[in-house]
């Protein structure tokens, strides 16, 4: 009965501590041997010496807690991140790299391996982020990045900033990258030289990514038309025609970058009014029209360029349904012709901008309720046409300049900013404190500085026990004379030496005296 109880315990025993075992694995995530063997042949196949994630890479340790490493709970790599490490060498399709079957996340950005771009990348299946850009990579994109259908983001980015090489998609060519990646939200592709049917490649952005999101092409090299099935951003190449009114169309819309182009035309008011856009750059388009008719109430939009444009007509009180955010920007003080300003109501910082009183026609200017700082600048004072005037709800400080034309608005105009005072504000300022001499405080007493005290008299002192013998005592005279006489001419022999026959100190101090 004993032993039949003790076996049973046994089994439980075994039974809880190995399950408890496999649920400590499961959560820290131990790193699988054959992990920690692919990571540790990545390293030994590259120049690592400037890397310092990869020297930490240490056989003996746990690779699920090295730099750059993330694994799931059963030890197996799914995300590496390798980014500015300065890594050189090459990278080929039989490197340990493409053998982590796992991988979700690959980061690889601003390296130096200067090699061929590497094939491979097929048996990496499961990737949902793929960041190349400026790795150093060369040549032909390869037609394995195709095959990657799980993908999400994709950066194969060069700058021109950086003499990493170029890259090139002609073989296959921009319709044949694309044509499998279908749950892609976010590409870069800027600098790659990409050869496209230039009516055909916008066409097969469009169709065959549907999520797309962001799109970056920037110095690629494209010309012709904007096919209207596209909406997403073109920035800086030679893109001409009139601008497309499907843009609206895009609901998810955030972010469209059009600038640095040839468009011509009108921009239709649709497109100031997409729900989410939030960043719009069309500058640099010489020959594009447009004016601002009506911004919707809680509008996104936060970013919007239109120099270099033929952009003209009034800005509208809807503008006011605009997230401002940061200080007034300077341009404000070229608009000479500029007679309203309403900034109220919005998140501006920093101070009242002094170049406001360089717009002579001002007639009206409100900066109520934002988080402006510091003194109102005089140069306000001199607006000779201003007629209405709000400062209220900031934080502002210091005394209200004078002026005719800023004594004349009502106390409301300044309320709420503790640190204002003066006219027309009842808070006068207050005069700066005087010292005065009181009574000694019973508790301080009289803050006689006894240190400072002791020195003065002990100079006082000192000083008097030199100079009164010298005046009263003849002969403590003479011999202090004599004494000064032989330090001088110890120090300047000539005075003793080529000036025998004038008289000594010593003698014209006695004269002097008799």
């Amino acid at each position: 009965m004993r032993t039949s109880a003790l076996v049973s315990w046994l089994f439980f025993y075994s039974y809880v501590a190995t399950v408890f075992r496999i649920k400590a694995v499961s959560v820290s995530g131990q790193c699988q041997s054959d992990q920690q063997e692919l990571l540790l042949g990545l390293k030994n196949s590259l120049n690592s010496s400037s890397s310092e994630k990869l020297l930490k890479w240490n056989q003996s340790t746990d690779c699920c807690s090295w730099d750059g490493i993330t694994c799931n709970a059963d030890g197996q790599v799914i995300g590496l991140d390798l980014s500015k490490e300065l890594i050189s060498g090459a990278i080929d399709k039989s490197n340990s790299l493409f053998r982590l079957r796992h991988l979700q996340r690959l980061n690889l950005a601003y390296n130096s391996f200067k090699s061929k771009f590497p094939s491979g990348f097929e048996n990496l299946a499961n990737l949902r982020y793929l960041n190349l850009s400026n790795a150093g990579f060369t040549g032909q994109i390869p037609v394995e990045i195709s095959y990657m259908t799980k993908l999400v983001t994709l950066d194969l980015s060069k700058s021109w900033l950086l003499d990493l090489g170029s890259l090139k998609l002609k073989k296959p060519n921009l319709v044949m990258l694309v044509q499998n990646l279908t749950r892609l939200q976010n590409l870069y592709l800027d600098g790659i030289n990409i050869s496209a049917d230039r009516n055909k490649w916008s066409q097969a952005l469009s169709s065959s990514l549907p999520n797309l999101q962001v799109l970056s092409m920037s110095g690629c090299h494209l010309s012709g038309p904007i096919n209207p099935s596209l909406a997403k951003l073109m920035y800086s190449n030679n893109l001409f025609g009139p601008f497309p009114k499907f843009f609206a169309e895009f609901q998810n819309l955030t972010s469209l970058h059009l600038g640095g182009n040839n468009l011509s035309g009108s921009v239709p008011k649709e497109i100031l009014q997409a729900p989410k856009l939030q960043t719009l750059d069309l500058s640099f388009n010489k020959l594009l029209q447009g004016s601002f008719l009506w911004f919707p109430p809680n509008a996104s939009l936060q970013s919007l360029l239109v120099g270099d444009t033929n952009f003209g007509g009034w800005l509208p009180e809807s503008i006011s349904n605009l997230g401002f955010e940061g200080p007034i920007p300077e341009a404000i003080g070229d608009f000479r012709a500029l007679y309203l300003l309403n900034l109220s109501n919005n998140a501006l910082t920093g101070t009242v901008p002094s170049f406001l009183g360089n717009l002579p026609k001002l007639e009206a200017l409100d900066l109520s309720s934002n988080h402006l700082i510091g003194q109102i600048p005089p140069q306000l004072a001199n607006l000779n046409f201003l007629s209405f005037l709000n400062l209220s709800n900031n934080e502002l400080i210091g005394k209200i300049p004078l002026g005719t034309q800023i004594q004349s608005f009502p106390e409301a105009s300044f309320e709420n900013n503790a640190g204002l005072c003066g006219p027309p504000l009842k808070a006068p300022c207050e005069s700066p404190p005087v010292t005065k001499v009181g009574p000694p405080n019973p508790r301080t007493g009289n803050h006689i500085n006894w240190n400072l005290i002791s020195v003065e008299i002990g100079f006082v002192f000192g000083l008097g026990a030199v100079i009164v013998p010298l005046m009263f005592w003849k002969r403590w005279r003479i011999w202090y004379s004599k004494r000064i006489d032989r330090v001088l001419f110890k120090f300047f022999p000539k005075l003793d030496h080529r000036n025998r026959n004038h008289r000594t100190i010593a003698q014209w101090i006695q004269g002097r005296r008799l």
